[in-house]
């Protein structure tokens, strides 16, 4: 099972990220010449998008550690001179 992280340990990931995107927002960022409206609109599809790649690569997560596991539990119980070459 895959090891998970309770809000509080991704504190630091949060403030890292904002620390980050701030400047991109200030005067001479390289969003500031957007409108309120047009930034606003760009945090919501990024926020999308951050959504849509945590469902679809836990997915490819959960399906790595099963194949894993699996290929860990068969490994011992294989005898080599009974594989075709």
């Amino acid at each position: 099972m895959a090891q998970t992280r309770t809000v509080q340990a991704g504190e630091p990931l949060r403030e890292l990220a904002e620390r980050l995107r701030t400047p991109l927002y200030e005067p001479g960022g390289a969003l500031a010449a957007l409108s309120e409206a047009e930034q606003s609109t760009l945090q919501q599809q990024a926020q999308e998008l951050a959504e849509v790649f945590q469902r679809s690569s836990s997915n490819v997560e959960g399906r790595n550690g099963y194949l894993s596991l699996r290929n860990h539990q068969l490994a011992g119980s294989i005898d080599p001179e009974s594989v075709p070459v």
